[in-house]
Parts: C-alpha cells; structure tokens; sequence
C-alpha cells in the first residue's frame, strides 16, 4: 500500500481545506443535535407509559406532552428534515 502526502502549497489550498474542515464541523453539529431530539422524543414517550408516571401526573398533563412529542416527531421527519443547528437546540430546550 502506498502513502500520498498531500502538501499545502498554496494559501488557497490551506483555506479550501479549512472551508471544509468547518462544513464539517457544522454537519456533524447540525446532525448530533438532530440526534439530541430525535432520542428525547423516543425516550419521553417510552417513559410516558411508566406506571410511576401514571402516578405521578394526571392524565391531562401526559396527553399534552404526547402531543408535543408527536408534533416534534412529525416537524423531525418533515419541515425539520432541512433545520439548522438552531432549531434542533431550541425544539429541544422547548420540550424540556
């Protein structure tokens, strides 16, 4: 197998590769607090049907957050598919 080094000659090269270097610090970013989300809505819902929630809250309070959590997961699959980093945080700060 053979190795390529790959030199930085150019001021251009150095700022192409730092342009994609921060384009994929962003994705990455954007995608993690995608994932932040999606996880909390999964796992909410699963905990919603704990008996010690059931206990603990009433039945009203437990319907409203099923249906924050289903609207999240439709916006999630749908407008969010395009979303920015934003408005993963803030969908998430929302739900908490």
């Amino acid at each position: 197998m053979t190795h390529v080094m790959l030199t930085l000659s150019t001021d251009d090269d150095q700022r192409r590769l730092q342009y994609m270097d921060s384009k994929d610090r962003k994705r990455r970013a954007r995608e993690e607090a995608r994932n932040n989300v999606e996880s909390f809505v999964y796992r909410t819902q699963d905990f919603l049907y704990d008996d010690i929630v059931e206990l603990v809250s009433t039945e009203v309070q437990r319907v409203h957050l099923r249906e924050q959590l289903s609207e999240t997961s439709d916006w999630l699959y749908g407008d969010g598919e395009q979303a920015q980093t934003e408005d993963y945080i803030a969908k998430l700060k929302n739900l908490q």
